[in-house]
């Protein structure tokens, strides 16, 4: 499914190009100089992956994607952004938590937690520079646009939906969204966000995601 988003992506970036080369109103008003993209879950995954294939791409973000695509093995020379939601079924004991059926097994647990991490830690790591950070009181589902949706109390969804206020956690993604693209594609003076000079929201946590 990642490799499948990625083809999407180039294909709609291959699409603006030649919208940009014709005869449209929107012929040479593209800048495609300054190219981001991110995404969410499988989304990030590809937005990390198109950037690592494609030099068109100058910077990407992943919202609270696993990395199961190569890029979540090699990283990639880019600047790159993971933003996390908490994830306590990674943090606390597996075998805890194949008893309470949050994993099939243990095993399984210890395989999925491996993956999160050490593929979030590596685009880290290799990415030129890399951010990462989590927001408290966020789950994966705060990413997404059902967050404002109303959801009645036996949703599935509400599994995967935070404590946080959906409003915060927009305005959390959005600020930091934009001091990684206006960093990276406007060059812009690096954001104090980014560099954790500033701290306007005591919601987010800088570094290391989850310990194993």
């Amino acid at each position: 499914m990642a490799d499948y988003k990625t083809a999407d992506i180039k294909f709609v970036i291959d699409q603006l190009e030649t919208i940009n080369k014709g005869s449209t109103v929107l012929a040479g008003r593209l800048d495609l100089t300054r190219l981001g993209v991110f995404g969410h879950s499988l989304g990030g995954n590809a937005a990390l992956e198109f950037c690592r294939k494609d030099d068109r791409c100058k910077v990407a973000a992943n919202l609270d994607g696993a990395n199961w695509s190569k890029v979540g093995k090699v990283g990639l020379k880019k600047p790159a952004m993971i933003i996390a939601a908490e994830h306590p079924e990674f943090s606390l004991p597996c075998d805890e938590m194949a008893i309470a059926k949050v994993f099939p097994s243990t095993e399984w647990c210890e395989e999925e937690r491996l993956l999160v991490s050490q593929g979030w830690q590596i685009i880290i790591d290799k990415a030129t520079p890399g951010y990462g950070l989590t927001i408290r009181g966020a789950k994966h589902a705060n990413f997404a646009d059902i967050q404002f949706a109303y959801l009645p109390p036996n949703s599935p969804f509400q599994v995967v939906m935070g404590a946080a206020k959906p409003e915060l956690i927009w305005r959390i993604t959005c600020d930091y969204l934009l001091a990684m693209f206006d960093t990276y594609l406007k060059s812009k003076t690096p954001s104090s966000l980014l560099d954790g000079s500033e701290k306007p929201y005591p919601q987010v946590v800088l570094g290391r995601f989850f310990k194993i």
